[in-house]
């Protein structure tokens, strides 16, 4: 009986601990990301988007920094404490 309860809790530790590492790896590609998109913002290049009437617009400046703030805000905000 000890030996099925001392199995069961070894089983639901390993499987919390993989949990937890999906979380992390997860955590890790979208900060990832979004330092990718942060360097894409800064670089100057012209970037184009959707409108919401399927069109395609560039992004002014205006709208870059914007993005820019809001995309540091965002790496912050989740990505601190990730390797």
């Amino acid at each position: 009986m000890a030996f099925r309860k001392r199995q069961n809790e070894a089983q639901e530790k390993a499987a919390k601990s993989e949990k937890e590492q999906a979380l992390i790896a997860e955590k890790q590609e979208q900060c990832g990301q979004m330092n990718r998109q942060l360097r894409s913002l800064e670089s100057g290049e012209r970037i184009i988007r959707r409108a919401e009437n399927g069109d395609q617009e560039f992004l002014e400046d205006s709208q870059r920094q914007q993005e820019i703030a809001k995309t540091r805000q965002l790496i912050q905000t989740y990505c601190n404490g990730v390797r």
